[in-house]
């Protein structure tokens, strides 16, 4: 641990197959504490090695192609061969597979960072379970198998979830909303220590003629909902510097917008240069954990629009950082806002958004979490 202790500290965290917020946790909890990494697995065409240079990682597997065969490699990797975690004083987790690890290979210490108690066995379950069935096409004799497969995982990885939780030392939510969705659904208290967000890197840089969504490209995301707005507003241009597996429906909902442009996944230079050039940023998911990306935009000192739900109640100040939505997000609420949001008022925000930035800075989160890993 950089702490100077003799202490050796492990993260486990279950993959790094897009850039989200549990990944930029995971990273940079590993660069703050000198942790090593346990991992599912990389893709490295999204990580590039530069970026993972500096940190030393244990993988469990090779990235698997088919979704079904990873998700149950992550399950059986962490829970039969996360043998490193018993190797360790402190061990973190972070994700949905990761913590099954402690059940068979705990550390002397373990210690769940929960971003939230897994939403497809719990407060998105229906979402999940209709997506599923409407995925890919399977023939129709394999269907009942399929769907019968699935229940059982969501049934094992849920009493695996729920036992592993049980066996830690300490539980720690990434905001006081995770810190009320664990005690709504598995009963029990936690820490909350926000995630630690880079105020040095996200500057401000200029000001161009383009608003930005960061979000990855799903469907709970709502990112479909912003290119239907700038749909209907030719005359502003809008970056979606992102992808994810909702990128065909949105890509057809731009077709023909020449206001509209989508990057696919960027590097973090050139999203750093995103944000610090954009007008504003636009992240507007459903009940979102926390939400690191209007962090990072507010570091920019670039204003938000969000949606009064979920972790942009705890980040975003409506009217001095950004403008909030009413719950649930609308086209119409965002045009509104996209328009009320214009060049002058978003930089006539920026110091405010610099100073809210500063809750959230890698140092405030480091004198937190050392309390924790100390304690």
């Amino acid at each position: 641990m950089s702490d100077g202790t003799s202490k050796r500290l492990i993260l486990a965290h279950d993959r790094f197959l897009f850039r989200g917020g549990g990944e930029h946790f995971a990273l940079e909890f590993c660069r703050t504490f000198g942790a090593d990494l346990l991992t599912g697995c990389i893709d490295e065409s999204i990580w590039s090695p530069e970026e993972l240079r500096e940190i030393h990682t244990v993988s469990l597997m090779r990235n698997f192609r088919k979704s079904g065969l990873r998700t149950l490699g992550y399950l059986l990797g962490f829970g039969l061969r996360a043998r490193q975690v018993s190797k360790y004083d402190i061990a973190v987790y972070s994700g949905i597979h990761a913590p099954i690890a402690v059940l068979a290979n705990a550390a002397s210490r373990n210690i769940l960072y929960c971003h939230t108690p897994p939403r497809l066995i719990y407060d998105q379950a229906e979402h999940f379970s209709e997506k599923f069935r409407q995925s890919s096409p399977r023939p129709m004799f394999v269907e009942p198998a399929v769907l019968v497969a699935r229940r059982v995982y969501l049934a094992t990885l849920r009493k695996f979830y729920e036992r592993a939780v049980s066996r830690m030392d300490t539980i720690v939510a990434n905001s006081f909303n995770i810190q009320r969705r664990i005690r709504k659904y598995l009963g029990i208290e936690s820490q909350v220590v926000y995630p630690p967000c880079d105020i040095i890197e996200y500057r401000w840089e200029s000001q161009e003629d383009y608003y930005l969504s960061t979000a990855r490209i799903e469907s709970l995301k709502r990112v479909h909902l912003i290119a239907q707005a700038f749909r209907r507003l030719p005359h502003l241009k809008l970056i979606i510097a992102s992808s994810g597996s909702d990128a065909p429906r949105v890509r057809e909902i731009i077709d023909s917008a020449p206001n509209i442009h989508m990057t696919g996944w960027v590097d973090q230079e050139t999203m750093q240069r995103l944000v610090g050039r954009c007008i504003a940023t636009i992240y507007i998911p459903v009940e979102e954990d926390f939400g690191i990306s209007p962090v990072e935009s507010m570091a920019a000192g670039k204003p938000v629009i969000g949606v009064a739900e979920g972790g942009l109640l705890e980040t975003v100040i409506d009217g001095e950082t950004g403008v909030l939505l009413p719950s649930p997000a609308s086209v119409e609420g965002l045009i509104d806002a996209v328009e009320r949001l214009d060049a002058r008022r978003a930089k006539s925000m920026r110091g405010a958004c610099r100073v809210r930035a500063r809750l959230f800075s890698r140092e405030v989160f480091r004198q937190r979490m050392q309390k924790i890993l100390v304690g």
